[in-house]
């Protein structure tokens, strides 16, 4: 399969089919996760840290932190 159909499938699959793909060590459905929430976790940041760079570190941090702790995520939320 290639990399364009990869990412197509990825792009159609729910929420919930990316995590537990993620949590299964599919890297390209954690990238697609970050590619969907990126610019919403930038805007909160940007907006409690009024600082670009400040919140480019954050997003930077938070799916790093999200990418550490996935496996102990249970699906349920």
């Amino acid at each position: 399969m290639c990399a364009n159909q990869m990412q197509s499938n990825q792009g159609s699959l729910s929420e919930s089919g990316l995590v537990h793909a993620a949590k299964q060590g599919n890297v390209a459905a954690f990238e697609e996760l970050v590619r969907r929430h990126t610019s919403r976790v930038f805007r909160i940041a940007h907006h409690i840290s009024h600082s670009l760079d400040d919140a480019q570190e954050i997003v930077q941090e938070v799916f790093l932190r999200v990418f550490q702790h996935l496996e102990n995520f249970e699906e349920k939320a």
